[in-house]
């Protein structure tokens, strides 16, 4: 999230720093994680745990949309704290870094 004088300014300075913040991740051929993850940002902590090929996303609110984003197909998540969005999805950030190629 980012501001700017206008949204025009706010969506290019985002965009800006989305592109320089990308992250490659290591997806087996089930289109899920090797280990399970356990990450706390702030007052949230996010369970990513890997599934079986045909489970497919078990995961709601906030965290599904950056998942399928990411390439995910199967993978069960647990959010456990706070219920704010914006630090929600830092956390899953976090976890998504920990798969990094």
């Amino acid at each position: 999230m980012k501001k700017g004088m206008d949204f025009q300014e706010s969506v290019a300075k985002a965009t800006r720093q989305a592109k320089n913040n990308l992250i490659d991740l290591k997806i087996n051929e089930n289109g899920t994680f090797e280990f399970l993850s356990l990450v706390k940002y702030k007052a949230t902590s996010v369970m990513l745990k890997p599934a079986n090929s045909g489970t497919g996303l078990i995961s709601g609110g906030f965290v599904r949309p950056v998942l399928e984003l990411a390439g995910l197909k199967n993978c069960y998540t647990k959010i456990i704290g706070s219920n704010n969005k914006v630090s929600g999805v830092q956390a899953v950030f976090e976890a998504l870094k920990q798969y990094a190629k």
